[in-house]
């Protein structure tokens, strides 16, 4: 028996494909083709991460980023208020490197089976867990550094 897609996927499907169709577009406009329904459209409009480095530059200088389009900083509160409320909503469902991580997931269940998730010791993975925090202490750290 086939199994049905979940909605899950699917959405995590259309949203990659958008993000990637936004990419190459961008890279098509350059050139001087392109689709005009999403010519002004580019990453720094969709990416909530740019309003991070926006709202750095902001409070500190009171100007945005000249790259990075002003909706990244809406964007951004979006995610944040998302995230507080509903959990990793946007990173599970609609962000392309969850949705990418989600297939290397899905792929490596596939090859290592009965090995998949077992290859740290559960006393090391406790202790990693947290490495996580230094990664985004280290990109905010880095992101605030660009800035100045």
């Amino acid at each position: 028996m086939k199994r049905k897609p979940r909605l899950r996927t699917i959405i995590q499907v259309l949203f990659f494909g958008l993000i990637a169709l936004i990419a190459v577009n961008h890279t098509l406009v350059e050139s001087g083709e392109g689709i005009p329904l999403i010519a002004g459209a580019s990453l720094h409009a969709v990416c909530p991460f740019g309003g991070v480095v926006s709202l750095y530059q902001l409070a500190t200088t009171g100007t945005f980023v000249k790259k990075i389009h002003e909706s990244s900083l809406v964007l951004m509160l979006i995610v944040f208020v998302s995230t507080l409320l509903m959990g990793p909503l946007f990173c599970g469902w609609i962000c392309p490197f969850g949705s990418f991580k989600e297939g290397i997931r899905r792929l490596s269940k596939k090859i290592f089976k009965k090995k998949y998730n077992h290859f740290i010791p559960y006393k090391f993975d406790r202790i990693l867990r947290y490495l996580r925090y230094v990664l985004l202490t280290m990109i905010l750290v880095q992101t605030a550094c660009v800035c100045l």
